[in-house]
């Protein structure tokens, strides 16, 4: 018995599947999924701290036998379909007797925090600097669509925070707030990703922007 995490997580190249797994590392980002041989990243759904995450893992298969993935050749793997995921979830959230512990806000934060430094470089030296509407040649009152809903729109207030229904947030906490609302559990946390400007999402919009100067 070790103790480590349990993690739930999807992906977007297989929208109809997401994936169990365990790590005896404090966090489900030090697992290394993003260097996983897929073409996206893994988004976490539910990670969850355990004294036997190889236990939890195990029960978790027994639970949902059913709805196990296998490949054509029968061979099963760690990947169940997408439809048992909120009673999944669920399923998860009823095992604190056994020693479960829900960190997912504790990893979501982690990853804000780079999310939100929005990583841009600076060439000559080096040095990280946060990503702003400015930056983005976006101006303040500019309307941003939620890519989930194209009827809910948000506007830019300054910086990094956006406004909606007059509260002030950062892109990635709107994001996760609208996510929540719709019980859509695989959030990829970076807001950049869920909200459109003039047809194209933010992230997609830093990523032309970058290109292009430093082709310049």
């Amino acid at each position: 018995m070790k103790k480590g995490r349990v993690y739930l997580v999807t992906n977007p190249a297989f929208p109809h599947l997401f994936k169990i797994g365990r790590t005896s590392k404090d966090s489900t980002e030090k697992r290394g999924l993003t260097a996983s041989n897929v073409p996206e990243d893994y988004e976490i759904v539910r990670e969850y701290e355990c004294a036997d995450p190889k236990k939890i893992e195990e029960l978790f298969h027994k639970t949902y036998a059913n709805f196990r993935h296998q490949t054509a050749t029968g061979r099963r793997t760690e990947f169940f379909y997408i439809v048992c995921l909120t009673t999944a979830v669920e399923w998860m959230d009823t095992l604190k007797g056994l020693g479960l512990v829900d960190v997912t806000e504790e990893a979501v934060e982690e990853v804000e925090e780079e999310v939100e430094s929005d990583a841009r470089y600076d060439g000559s030296e080096g040095r990280r600097e946060r990503s702003t509407f400015e930056m983005l040649d976006i101006p303040i009152g500019a309307i941003l669509t939620f890519t989930k809903d194209k009827n809910v729109t948000v506007k830019v207030v300054e910086g990094n925070k956006i406004m909606y229904k007059g509260e002030v947030l950062s892109l990635t906490a709107t994001a996760k707030k609208l996510l929540k609302e719709r019980k859509l559990y695989a959030t990829n946390i970076a807001g950049t990703a869920y909200f459109k400007y003039e047809d194209e999402t933010l992230r997609a919009r830093r990523l032309r922007m970058e290109n292009h100067k430093h082709r310049g």
